[in-house]
């Protein structure tokens, strides 16, 4: 459907400014412009109805303002349907600082490490760069925060970030059943973390 011109034809509909259902019948252009009326069927519907006597004008506002103005827009519902998943890998990269307190000197040691963390996941995204953007955050957040070990340790982590490793498609998995396909991602991922693992 060339939405433009349905636009330019419905606005041939469109009551005069002096009619007091003129502002809803504006709304109903702008809720067909955002696609949240998806036919222009409906929308010439509602026009009508606006510029109808009795309770047509009426049937139309409840229509407007408890249906199509709540609705998610066509193009939301194309946009959430093209998300795809993705498997990705990477590492979270942290500071960790402890902070020691020597009861019967008073003296505080600290000791600062860098911490790798293996971290995998899945993603939905419209692409490889949304999906690497996406992992990115959801790594740090998942990064953790302080703990204490004993009473006079500290210890607090600084996120420094997270890289991104390996990004695969589920549709690049061959077509087999999904259980395998499921059991060769599973294996890949524990090959790939097993390889980023560092013993400290």
């Amino acid at each position: 459907m060339n939405i433009s011109k349905a636009v330019k034809d419905l606005k041939a509909l469109l009551p005069s400014n002096t009619n007091k259902y003129r502002p809803y019948a504006d709304q109903v252009l702008n809720l067909f412009k955002d696609r949240k009326i998806e036919k222009r069927i409906e929308a010439e519907k509602l026009l009508e109805q606006l510029s109808s006597r009795g309770k047509g004008p009426q049937s139309a506002i409840t229509k407007i303002t408890e249906k199509y103005s709540k609705q998610e827009s066509a193009t939301g519902k194309l946009e959430r349907r093209e998300l795809k998943t993705f498997f990705v890998s990477g590492t979270v990269h942290s500071i960790d600082t402890y902070k020691q307190k020597m009861t019967k000197a008073g003296k505080i040691n600290e000791r600062t490490y860098p911490i790798n963390t293996p971290y995998a996941t899945q993603i939905r995204a419209r692409n490889e760069k949304e999906a690497k953007e996406k992992f990115k955050k959801e790594a740090v957040e998942s990064g953790g925060g302080g703990s204490t070990p004993d009473s006079n340790t500290q210890k607090t982590r600084i996120s420094q970030g997270a890289t991104v490793n390996s990004v695969q498609s589920a549709s690049s998995f061959s077509a087999a059943s999904e259980g395998s396909q499921l059991m060769r991602a599973a294996s890949q991922w524990n090959i790939h973390l097993f390889q980023q693992i560092t013993v400290y």
